[in-house]
């Protein structure tokens, strides 16, 4: 908690770049889409600040390496920690953490098993862009076809949304099953208050459009299938629902190509199968409804 104090602090007073420690002299290549918010540098000093960034490294107790980072969140960027390791072998770090404001902390890490402190040689910061992503996404996208998952494509607002999806309970979407009608992707899982908490609405929505032929597919994002099936069934959620299966590997793809992190998350496509909408409130969705299919007759 210390630690988690002192960064977010000093982090409202950068303004300079003032390395603690060596950058590497070697240069680190970035994936598709991804650019180097903060070049590897070594790891022989504990903390630094560079471009905006604070960071502090350590050795956990059970001999892993961990990396804290304070910093200014870009709307529409991500961000991820990478260590390299004295063979240059590349580790992509898991990280967790919070805002306050406009300001982010993160502490990345890595199982000792995978990567132990001792082993670390440099660590930098990576970010996806806005820009960025729509490359990152192809990509993911051809490695995730090789492996035979399937994902929803990455929205973007006023492009055609194509997709096929098959999910782990056996169901398939695709876009050319709705040709001609306004389609609502909701993606949702039942641990996700927001997500129950706008699904009487949702209902309601499907209920006064139905005659004018608005579709919903539900993308559910549960670990357990059947928690997820059996509120289905208690709220009368009546359209088709595609279970992500549940293996790290298919939700990790799921993130690289659709960009899909937090929930809910609501896509609305016109007659056209043209991406209008792409958000997370459901009174917002109502005014797209309203402006694509008119105002519904009173029932």
């Amino acid at each position: 908690m210390r630690t988690t104090g002192m960064l977010l602090a000093m982090a409202l007073f950068i303004g300079t770049v003032g390395l603690s420690h060596e950058s590497g002299a070697q240069e680190f290549e970035n994936p598709p889409g991804w650019a180097w918010l903060i070049q590897p540098m070594g790891t022989s000093s504990s903390s630094w600040s560079s471009n905006g960034v604070l960071g502090e490294n350590r050795e956990t107790c059970a001999g892993g390496f961990e990396l804290t980072v304070a910093l200014r969140k870009t709307e529409g960027s991500s961000y991820r920690a990478v260590a390299f390791d004295i063979e240059g072998g590349r580790h992509e770090l898991t990280g967790y953490g919070g805002s306050s404001g406009d300001l982010t902390m993160m502490t990345y890490s890595a199982p000792p098993e995978n990567l132990s402190y001792n082993q670390v040689a440099f660590a930098g910061i990576e970010v996806l862009s806005a820009e960025g992503w729509p490359v990152a996404s192809e990509e993911a996208a051809r490695r995730a076809k090789a492996s035979g998952i399937t994902t929803l494509p990455l929205p973007q607002v006023g492009e055609n949304f194509e997709f096929e999806v098959v999910g782990s309970n056996g169901f398939e979407v695709n876009n050319t099953s709705f040709a001609g009608k306004v389609v609502i992707i909701d993606c949702w899982a039942t641990w996700c208050t927001p997500c129950m908490k706008k699904m009487p609405k949702l209902k309601e929505l499907s209920d006064r459009w139905a005659e004018q032929g608005l579709e919903i597919i539900g993308v559910n994002f549960d670990q357990d299938q059947g928690k997820a099936f059996k509120t289905i069934t208690e709220l009368g959620l009546n359209w088709k629902h595609i279970a992500v299966p549940p293996s790290a590997e298919v939700r990790k793809a799921w993130w690289e190509v659709s960009g899909i992190s937090t929930l809910p998350r609501l896509l609305v496509m016109n007659k056209s199968g043209v991406l209008v909408y792409d958000g997370r409130q459901i009174e917002e969705v109502e005014g797209v409804l309203i402006e694509l299919l008119g105002e519904p007759g009173n029932r």
